[in-house]
């Protein structure tokens, strides 16, 4: 009989070793899914900041000329500075001559060379010349400053996006851990159980021999 009771105790140290080797072999899975889970999340955080690499010179140039244009053209004095600037330049030069020449053609097919309204149109040359050029320099910069605006947008929605994978990932993490403590627990207790429950069965019978004869 008392080997029934070795042999119950051996059973009991088996399911326990095999009880501890399936919590080892569950650690190990969830530590090789946590690992694949973290080199998924740096894989979205690179690809991430190659993509922020290429938007980097639209987003500078909508800062930087276009944000800061338009902030120059609404300080007056920067402004008139623009006008001055425009004035001085070949640029202006070219146009008002072409304006004038196409005045001075107009006039002289209807005979009008000569007429205050000729001179009118030629003094008016130069202020609308330069109300052109700050209308068009002013919806540059807004062109720039959208399209700047535009991929300091993608970044965010990109930060927010890595933000929410992050929580998620750890989340799962924990919830994955602790699922895997509760189950290697659970192991645990049923092997114990079981093993006492063998070591109990063979003591009885071993100490009350009538007993198993009457069973």
């Amino acid at each position: 009989m008392s080997g029934a009771i070795t042999a119950a105790v051996v059973v009991a140290g088996g399911t326990m070793v095999a009880a501890n080797q399936a919590e080892i072999k569950g650690r190990a899975a969830l530590e090789g899914q946590q690992e694949l889970q973290q080199e998924g999340m740096a894989q979205e955080e690179r690809m991430f900041e190659k993509a922020r690499g290429d938007r980097a010179p639209w987003l500078e140039a909508g800062r930087d000329i276009g944000l800061a244009g338009l902030t120059d053209m609404a300080d007056p004095s920067k402004r008139g500075k623009m006008y001055s600037d425009y004035y001085d330049s070949p640029e202006f030069a070219a146009q008002q001559q072409q304006a004038a020449q196409d005045v001075g053609r107009a006039q002289s097919a209807i005979g009008g060379l000569r007429g205050g309204s000729t001179y009118a149109q030629l003094e008016g040359i130069a202020p609308q010349l330069g109300a052109n050029y700050m209308a068009d320099r002013q919806n540059q910069y807004i062109n720039l400053a959208n399209m700047g605006m535009g991929m300091a947008g993608q970044n965010a929605a990109g930060y927010q996006q890595i933000g929410g994978d992050q929580m998620n990932m750890y989340n799962q993490m924990g919830a994955n851990q602790a699922n895997q403590q509760i189950a290697a627990a659970n192991a645990s207790n049923q092997a114990v159980s079981s093993g006492l429950g063998a070591i109990g069965t063979a003591a009885g019978s071993y100490f009350n021999p009538q007993q198993q004869r009457t069973i």
